[in-house]
Parts: structure tokens; sequence; C-alpha cells
């Protein structure tokens, strides 16, 4: 992603979710009494709607557990101008698309609204 903006973030989302299919989801090494959760790296290379986002040298496994805003707040600065659009994406990951894909018409019927929210093109949202 060169120039980064509310739809590049919104398309690179889209795109990943399309390709993965699936949640970011598993268990920390160390934090088993914790469960599984969603995750910003999880397991088989999958991430989440933010993970994607983060350059792979830039990640630190600290950032696992806290949210979006946190994460940017703390490590990533650079993207303090879209923690609105991300924190929006991230609850499409976290909550509202099932396990076994996030290719749902629920999930279609979100990121679609979530366009109209920020006057983005929806035309990568097709599944």
């Amino acid at each position: 992603m060169n120039k980064m903006t509310n739809q590049s973030i919104f398309d690179t989302v889209v795109e990943h979710f399309k390709k993965q299919k699936v949640r970011a989801y598993g268990t920390l090494i160390g934090n088993e009494e914790d469960g599984s959760q969603c995750l910003y790296r999880g397991p088989n290379k999958t991430s989440c709607a933010f993970g994607c986002l983060i350059p792979d040298k830039k990640y630190n496994i600290k950032m696992e557990g806290r949210s979006a805003p946190a994460v940017i707040n703390q490590y990533l600065p650079e993207f303090n101008l879209f923690k609105p659009i991300i924190k929006e994406l991230q609850i499409i990951h976290d909550s509202e698309c099932n396990a076994k894909t996030l290719l749902t018409p629920y999930s279609s019927a979100r990121l679609r609204n979530l366009a109209v929210q920020f006057k983005l093109d929806a035309s990568k949202v097709d599944w």
C-alpha cells in the first residue's frame, strides 16, 4: 500500500478477507489459560483486519490482546488518522463474522454499510 487513505485501507482489508476467508483466531503461546481469541497474527499465517496492514518488521507479539486503537497509539502512530475505519473493520473481523468464514452475506452487508458511512467505493465487496 503506497499512500494510505481510508479507501486504500478498506480495499486492502476487503481483498485480505476474500483471500484468507477465515478469521485469525487462536491461542497465544504462554496465554493458554485465556483461551482462543482473535489475533493480529494467527495460525497458518493468518492475520486479522488490522493485522494485515501491519508490516512484518513492525509487528510485536505484545500487540496481541490489545485493541487496534491502543496498538496504534503505542506502536504504529502512522495509522493514527485511520483509527475510526480500522476500528470498524476490526469489529467486523472479530465479532460479526463466524469463525468458519469471513465471506458471509452479513459481513458483506456490514462492509457495504461501512463504505457508505466513510463515503467509500464498495465495489470490491462482491462475494
